[in-house]
């Protein structure tokens, strides 16, 4: 760092950031424990994501093969309207009992258990009534498919208390065992029944299994055990202050992401949305990388400033790692999409949108993913939710304006448009929001792995085609060739937070 740089930051930031790189014998015994015990928490939720995102993935390619993308769209407007429940059941309450000094009482935790169900079981009736007797979706089976997916919510929230002491406690260990069995029971069932013959309907019986297995587990192993259901609308009320414009923030991403889901289906079809989900799916092994940052980073950034570390000194250095990170598994899967996607859902053309979508998606979230990551719980951390609130809008309407007049043309692949402007409207919309941290000097750690990301991901193309092959072969081509190419971009480009990654890693493992 130049002694320019120095001028910038306080001592007490400078020492926070030595704190995160120094050696055992270099800290105190306070330090080294905050330090170690978010590092494990991160590991540990980083491990969980990667075999449930996996488990799910292998779901998703042998469910593909059993069933039809209408069928596939069924699911997903079911895991819409659980998205939706989910959202109005939390509140904005759980971030702020995590993030909460005073430890919460089994009182408080009882009263928002009761909130939560006096807020799902009406989404669930409401939407059943509607599947059943208004909208045709897929007639009767389809709609208790979505009624079976939606009790599954219900039971879901059963283990809030537990998951949010567990957390406030970094003790993730209960959550990411009962997170691993249930999603491994979904895959078993859900596989079994629908190749049994039962087709969509498999898949409801299935979720029902899964949430039951997951709050189950969680409740016998969590720290709190079964806590029971209350009703103090005194106490919701107190603890909502703070999740106010934090959930409003996340009301606008989900808005975003489930409102271009819903203006797909409507517009062209439940096929579309099926191809438009499958391409999300693929590429979920994407945004894997960053959910450990987000369950974790909340309080880890709070402690860091409470330490006396710069916003900005923070957000500069954390940018370029999340988008060196990011870059990896984007290029991966966009490199090697056109081939990757016939090899693992089939021949033929019946998700030829699917492969179509995935370079959109993949620049949306190349765009978004890692200054949103960064910013987001930066701006939670000082207390600035109605800022995050404010940055999302902007590119909420963009993302469905745009999606929506490139759906009347391209189908599925409008989708992946509309997310792609929406992704650059966001960023005009951090340099504005967030001008204290996004500065000028920002721009090189941000902009520096998007251009290796689309420079690796033209060369894995190319190679697949000049080399030829059939789709095992070019997939590996494209994938491997890519790959290599954004390694020696970004010792170019963006060798600082290349290095950064490589010795948070060998921190992370040791």
């Amino acid at each position: 760092m130049s002694d320019d740089e120095r001028g910038e930051y306080s001592d007490e930031a400078l020492e926070t950031l030595r704190m995160v790189t120094a050696g055992d014998d270099e800290i105190t015994d306070e330090q080294r424990e905050v330090r170690d015990k978010t590092a494990r928490s991160m590991m540990l939720v980083g491990m969980r994501t990667v075999v449930v995102r996996g488990l799910g993935l292998l779901g998703t390619i042998f469910l593909a093969r059993l069933l039809e993308p209408s069928d596939y769209g069924i699911v997903a407007l079911g895991l819409t309207l659980i998205v939706l429940g989910r959202f109005l059941a939390d509140g904005g309450v759980a971030p702020g009992l995590i993030r909460r000094e005073q430890p919460p009482t089994r009182h408080e935790y009882g009263a928002l258990a009761g909130f939560q169900q006096a807020v799902v079981w009406p989404v669930t009736v409401i939407a059943s009534l509607l599947c059943f007797f208004v909208v045709d979706i897929g007639g009767t089976e389809g709609a208790a498919t979505i009624t079976m997916m939606l009790v599954g919510m219900s039971i879901d929230v059963l283990r809030t208390p537990n998951a949010i002491e567990s957390e406030r406690n970094l003790a993730y260990s209960p959550i990411v065992k009962a997170e691993i069995v249930e999603f491994l029971v979904y895959n078993v069932f859900a596989l079994t029944l629908v190749a049994s013959g039962m087709g969509i309907i498999g898949v409801g019986i299935a979720n029902l299994l899964r949430a039951c297995t997951g709050s189950g587990l969680l409740t016998l192993w969590g720290p709190l055990g079964w806590v029971r259901l209350g009703w103090d609308f005194a106490v919701i009320k107190t603890l909502a202050r703070f999740g106010i414009f934090f959930q409003l923030s996340w009301l606008a991403t989900m808005f975003r992401d489930q409102g271009l889901a819903l203006l797909l289906a409507g517009i062209s079809g439940t096929a579309a949305l099926g191809a438009f989900d499958q391409a999300r799916r693929l590429l979920v092994v994407v945004t894997l990388v960053f959910e450990s940052a987000w369950r974790v980073g909340l309080p880890g950034l709070a402690r860091m400033m409470e330490a006396g570390a710069a916003p900005k000194m923070l957000f500069e250095r954390g940018l370029g790692l999340a988008g060196v990170a990011m870059a990896f598994p984007v290029v991966g899967l966009v490199a090697s999409c056109n081939w990757l996607v016939p090899a693992v859902l089939g021949g033929g053309d019946k998700w030829e949108a699917t492969a179509d979508l995935i370079p959109w998606v993949g620049a949306a979230i190349m765009l978004t993913m890692p200054i949103a990551t960064i910013i987001s719980t930066l701006l939670w951390a000082q207390d600035e939710p109605r800022k995050v609130f404010a940055m999302g809008i902007p590119a909420l309407a963009a993302t469905l304006v745009a999606g929506a007049l490139a759906m009347t043309q391209y189908d599925a692949v409008g989708a992946g448009i509309g997310l792609t402007v929406g992704g650059a409207v966001y960023v005009a919309s951090c340099l504005v929001y967030a001008t204290d941290v996004f500065g000028p000097r920002a721009l090189p750690a941000f902009l520096g792995p998007i251009i290796a990301a689309a420079l690796a991901c033209g060369a894995g193309i190319l190679a697949a085609d000049a080399i030829g092959g059939g789709i095992y072969w070019s997939t590996l081509v494209s994938g491997t060739v890519g790959i290599a190419a954004l390694v020696a971009l970004l010792l170019l480009i963006a060798r600082s937070a290349t290095m950064d990654l490589w010795r948070f890693m060998g921190k992370a493992k040791g």
